[in-house]
């Protein structure tokens, strides 16, 4: 693929990075030549100095034959003019970056066709769907996101004392839009109506979408409803995990440093506890009985204030600890401190910029571990055509357990009509893996009728 980032900052470098790692061209545009410069250097990629808003300097960077054009600034207005115009000249996938919060309706990561742009995206947002989507780790194990579809795959295991034992897979009762895609026992995937009660150590594979995964969480296991989580930090983020948790779980405590915003924040979230305090202090996060904390959550502004916050908190006892990095090459340095799940805002915004501008085909796989099986997303064609679930040709082992469309998820059907650029979400034994991607590169030029 071509790509054009717009912006040379930490973000445009994380992204022009994950395209590097494939056979693609990047071309970086900047109106700072020192910024692009330390670019160039670093990634060994083609830069232009020019305003991103000047069709000039758009058609230097060769829009209207780029595969992906990219908007990263620190300047939102600029990144979606910007999108919109390289669209206009011709780019085949446009994203911006968007991080102001109220630009967007609900609390969804991305927005998609805005403005004539394919997709906008808030690095923040996205950061703060993987946090809530790695908070039932204890319970939902091995959580994989997939970002062109919007779902969320976990294996809920069968243990001891657990509700699931010896219940029949096919009379569960999960949300609306969430399914059991199979039952891992001794290695093996087995479809739920193979299986007429789980048994001690079997896993189930439940798939769902996004942030309402949760409900998936507390309808498995209802004692997570019995939980309680305590959040550092009551900007944006804050009160957004804050606002997810509080109708699914037992007590919510939230900290917020500044008093004028703690008081703001208790009159719109009334089933949240808000302290205004200094959670630095070690008083303040006894006095909030941290160590009884089933979830302890850092999400303030500042990497280095959640980095010495996650620490105390590991020091007082706090069980599970996550936090949100603002700052690239973060991720890291906090798991070898011992927080369990640390969501890095700039690398998941690089991944889901890489997979929504995949044209076709293979968008990414991921290992359901502990079995033979794997995951597979699979871009359809663009072009139009005819084409039904019936159609695509999955081995045996394997089977259909998701479509992606625009951002949302499509019920599944033996009939269900697929549409150029669906994303297909396929588990496949890994016997069979390679079988499967040469059926579907056969059907992505020669099974649209």
């Amino acid at each position: 693929m071509k790509v054009v980032v717009a912006g040379a900052g930490d973000t445009g470098i994380a992204i022009s990075k994950q395209f590097l790692q494939g056979d693609n061209g990047v071309v970086m545009i900047d109106e700072r030549a020192d910024a692009l410069e330390s670019a160039r250097e670093l990634l060994g990629i083609e830069t232009i100095v020019g305003n991103i808003l000047h069709r000039g300097t758009l058609r230097a960077a060769r829009v209207a034959k780029a595969d992906a054009f990219i908007a990263v600034t620190s300047r939102d207005a600029e990144n979606v003019v910007a999108a919109g115009i390289a669209k206009e000249e011709g780019a085949r996938v446009t994203l911006a970056r968007v991080d102001d919060a109220h630009f967007y309706p609900s609390a969804k990561g991305s927005e998609r066709d805005v403005l004539g742009v394919d997709a906008v995206l808030c690095a923040t947002r996205l950061a703060v769907s993987e946090l809530l989507g790695i908070l039932p780790r204890r319970e939902l194990t091995r959580v994989h996101t997939f970002s062109t579809t919007g779902l969320r795959v976990a294996f809920a295991p069968v243990r001891a004392g657990s509700a699931l034992l010896h219940k029949s897979p096919q009379n569960l009762k999960l949300p609306e839009g969430a399914t059991i895609a199979g039952v891992a026992r001794e290695g093996f995937l087995r479809t739920g109506a193979d299986i007429q009660r789980l048994e001690l150590d079997d896993r189930l594979l439940v798939v769902g979408h996004g942030d309402e995964f949760l409900d998936v969480w507390t309808a498995l296991f209802p004692e997570a409803k019995e939980q309680r989580a305590l959040i550092v930090g009551g900007g944006d983020v804050g009160e957004l995990i804050a606002t997810a948790l509080a109708p699914r779980i037992a007590r919510v405590d939230l900290i917020e440093l500044n008093r004028g915003r703690a008081a703001d924040l208790q009159k719109r979230l009334p089933n949240v506890n808000v302290t205004a305090g200094d959670a630095r202090q070690a008083s303040c996060l006894r006095d909030l009985d941290i160590a009884a904390a089933d979830h302890f959550l850092t999400v303030t502004r500042s990497d280095e204030i959640n980095l010495l916050v996650s620490l105390l908190g590991r020091r007082l006892g706090a069980n599970h600890v996550l936090t949100l990095l603002r700052q690239a090459g973060h991720a890291e340095l906090f798991g070898e401190v011992g927080v369990e799940g640390a969501a890095g805002a700039f690398e998941i915004l690089a991944r889901t910029v890489f997979d929504l501008a995949c044209p076709e085909g293979l968008v990414g796989e991921r290992s359901l571990e502990g079995t033979g099986y794997t995951l597979i997303e699979w871009r359809c064609p663009q072009r139009a055509g005819d084409a039904v679930v019936a159609d695509v040709p999955v081995p045996p082992s394997g089977s259909i357990i998701g479509i992606g469309r625009d951002g949302g998820h499509v019920d599944i059907a033996r009939q269900t009509g697929l549409r150029p650029s669906d994303t297909l979400l396929i588990v496949i034994s890994k016997r069979e893996r390679d079988d499967l991607e040469k059926r579907l590169r056969r059907f992505n030029k020669e099974g649209w009728r």
